[in-house]
């Protein structure tokens, strides 16, 4: 039954064309969307939005939108950390613009199971590269079976001459698009479910005072196990150094996702920071100016260097608690002075993720879509009360 599923939309795909070599794509369109919280309302920066079918992705900006290349047959995907991913599947009817809503109790899938089809062209497996690109009369076999990586998998056969062509076109349409190949992986429920089991489970040593922070790096095998875990940063306390090891040895398994047919082991960091009665997973530096940095993806919200802009350099502010129920705003736009800055540090993140850092808390940390030339920043998080704090201390200075 699920060779069935596979083979229909491949019988569709291959009649669409019998004149060219290769497809000219003319069902290609770009959709826009919003991505936000069914509960709350708040749109869900750093949504990841994954083309499953053409194997690529992009990432919702600070409230949630998006914009996607999509053909009619494709499968997105949807996947925010803590909640359950949605499937869409684009058709001609699929809107332009799509408003789609996650939580906790949200599986919307087009079968029983969700992962990538892998297509390989004469036995190579070409990023970016899709059945849909490939015309009928261009192809003389196609084979259903598991990869030697034991993903599932297509392999199509072409003339040999035609897959120097197949590279080239694939360049063009990708061309000047950010392209997401990397491993997720992720502690089960996400960073929030983390710091909450570190606070849980972490043993301070008998007398103890002050507070300090060691580094763990371990490797994640394909299966989400746990293992090799060593010092990176350690402390002059021995204690604090076996039991740092010990917490990263205890860890339950990670949930762990590729984009790419090979399943490499991942390789990753963890800061277990000791403070008496107290553990947070965050950012090292003890005082850090209000203001944007750049901000790690793992460890979570590890501050990777200096200010970009402080509040100090912010011109306006604005608060909005209308747009968004149960929700509060802050829209903000910067000195005049500091604009050319602002655009140039967003353009080297493109792909990274920055952090608004307020009282040594990161309040939000999306990834960059593109170079920001406005000045303009929008703060938001589902925690109201603490956006009101900020906007009055903001309004003060």
């Amino acid at each position: 039954m699920k060779h069935l599923i596979l083979f229909i939309p491949l019988i569709v795909l291959l009649s669409c064309c019998k004149t060219q070599t290769l497809s000219n794509t003319s069902n290609e369109r770009i959709i826009h969307g919003d991505t936000y919280d069914i509960t709350s309302g708040e749109g869900l920066n750093g949504t990841f939005v994954y083309n499953i079918t053409q194997g690529f992705m992009t990432v919702a900006d600070s409230i949630g939108r998006f914009k996607l290349k999509v053909s009619d047959g494709d499968s997105i995907r949807f996947k925010f950390v803590g909640m359950k991913d949605s499937v869409i599947l684009i058709s001609k009817k699929t809107s332009s613009y799509l408003q789609v809503g996650l939580d906790t109790a949200n599986t919307t899938l087009i079968s029983n199971e969700i992962v990538p089809t892998f297509y390989y062209f004469n036995e190579e497996w070409i990023p970016g590269a899709n059945i849909n690109m490939i015309c009928e009369d261009s192809i003389s076999n196609v084979e259903f079976k598991i990869d030697k990586y034991g993903n599932k998998a297509i392999f199509v056969s072409l003339p040999p001459n035609l897959l120097d062509t197949l590279k080239t076109q694939v360049n063009e349409v990708y061309k000047g698009i950010w392209v997401h190949y990397d491993p997720s992986c992720e502690f089960p429920g996400g960073d929030g479910k983390l710091k909450e089991w570190l606070k849980k489970n972490i043993r301070i040593p008998e007398g103890f005072q002050g507070k300090e922070r060691v580094v763990v790096g371990f490797t994640v095998l394909p299966d989400g196990t746990i293992t090799e875990g060593h010092i990176i940063k350690p402390k002059e306390d021995d204690r604090l150094n076996k039991e740092a090891l010990r917490l990263v040895q205890a860890l339950p398994r990670f949930y762990v996702e590729y984009y790419t047919p090979v399943k490499e082991p991942i390789h990753r960091a963890l800061p277990i920071v000791f403070e008496k009665d107290v553990c947070v997973n965050g950012s090292s530096a003890t005082h850090n100016v209000n203001g944007w940095y750049p901000v790690s993806d793992f460890p979570e919200n590890e501050i990777e260097g200096k200010a970009f802009v402080t509040t100090k350099d912010f011109a306006e502010v604005s608060l909005d608690t209308v747009s968004v129920p149960d929700m509060a705003m802050i829209e903000g736009r910067l000195k005049a002075d500091m604009i050319q800055k602002w655009a140039d540090a967003t353009e080297a993140r493109i792909g990274k993720r920055i952090g608004l850092i307020f009282k040594d808390s990161v309040i939000m940390a999306p990834t960059v879509n593109c170079r920001i030339e406005s000045g303009s920043f929008t703060i938001n998080s589902p925690d109201k009360a603490l956006i009101l704090k900020i906007y009055n201390s903001l309004k003060e200075k």
